[in-house]
């Protein structure tokens, strides 16, 4: 405020002087009013820049990528296999003749059954390229012994025949009774063979003592070929003994499936084994319901328990057997008795 006063005097005293006195007096009339005091002025308020208001700007959307397979590299190619070379096969490498080829055994009994202590004999033929490449044959007799020629002997012998056919022969003598399966085996030089087995030598004791029995079991589903369904009880009755000086035994069995109607009756006997105090074996044929040719083969067992087991078939030439029943294993029965009698 003195800053304009002063500048107010000196502008009165600049016009002073440039129009005279008379300017000074109109001066002098002029009251000089009072400057107001200043009312405060509030301060100009300080503006905060705020931002604008996005507006919804459509924002693009996120680009999705397409994956692009990569270039390929250059694939390794596996290098052409290089080929071993085979060796010829030599034209100097000898070729083994045929194997030995052996028959069918025949033995000098009648009906394979020979008693304890006598010599029986075997024969079997024998086909080879040359018997010159024999290099041995081998009779096995089923009771752990065996004879091996040649050198030949009584016991095992090889005639060469006319060098392309001939025979392998044996003999044995059987101690103790019993059934045994015979085996012979022919081998050449080149380690071929060839085998025939024989089933079999039955070695019976007419002093052994006899065998008979009679009782009933559970003849299971299978058993009986004809109705494989059927079941149920089955009896048996036999008796089966050598006489003095006779080379067959005499008796009689008789066995009956129901369920099957099955009813077999021997009509005679091949032979009878028994084999020390509770075990006895015999074969023979009979007929079924009346008819027809059949065999059987009957093990029986006086022990504890008491077993049993009966086979029957029908025999189609000498090699095909048709079974019609088998019980199949030594059973236990489920009443009676089987008795071995022994001298």
């Amino acid at each position: 405020m003195n800053r304009r006063i002063a500048i107010l005097i000196g502008l009165s005293i600049l016009v002073a002087a440039l129009f005279g006195s008379n300017l000074l007096e109109s001066t002098a009339q002029i009251s000089i009013v009072p400057t107001p005091t200043k009312t405060a002025i509030p301060p100009t308020p300080t503006w905060t820049s705020v931002p604008p208001t996005p507006t919804n700007t459509a924002i693009p959307p996120t680009p999705t990528w397409t994956s692009v397979p990569p270039t390929p590299t250059n694939t390794a190619i596996p290098p052409t296999p290089t080929w071993t070379s085979v060796p010829p096969t030599p034209t100097n490498t000898p070729v083994p003749p045929a194997a030995p080829d052996l028959g069918i055994i025949q033995t000098s009994l009648p009906d394979s059954v020979a008693e304890a202590g006598a010599s029986i004999s075997v024969s079997v033929p024998l086909t080879m390229s040359n018997f010159a490449d024999l290099d041995s044959a081998m009779w096995s007799w089923g009771d752990g012994t065996s004879d091996t020629c040649p050198v030949d002997s009584a016991l095992c012998a090889v005639d060469p025949g006319d060098g392309f056919v001939g025979t392998v022969s044996g003999s044995h003598v059987y101690g103790q009774p019993g059934v045994y399966s015979v085996q012979v085996m022919a081998v050449d030089q080149f380690g071929q063979f060839d085998m025939a087995t024989y089933e079999f030598v039955v070695v019976y004791d007419p002093a052994a003592g006899f065998v008979s029995g009679g009782g009933w079991f559970y003849s299971a589903p299978g058993a009986f070929t004809g109705d494989p369904a059927a079941e149920g009880n089955a009896v048996f009755g036999f008796v089966s003994k050598y006489k003095r000086g006779a080379s067959r035994p005499d008796g009689n069995t008789q066995f009956q499936f129901h369920a099957a109607n099955l009813d077999l009756h021997s009509t005679g006997y091949d032979w009878l084994v028994v084999t020390g105090s509770g075990y006895a074996r015999f074969k023979g044929s009979g007929t079924i319901n009346g008819a027809g040719d059949y065999k059987f083969l009957v093990w029986a067992g006086d022990q504890n328990p008491d077993t049993f087991r009966i086979k029957i078939w029908w025999e189609e030439g000498q090699a095909v057997e048709h079974v019609v029943y088998d019980n199949g294993f030594d059973q236990e029965i489920g009443g009676g008795a089987i008795v071995i009698h022994t001298k």
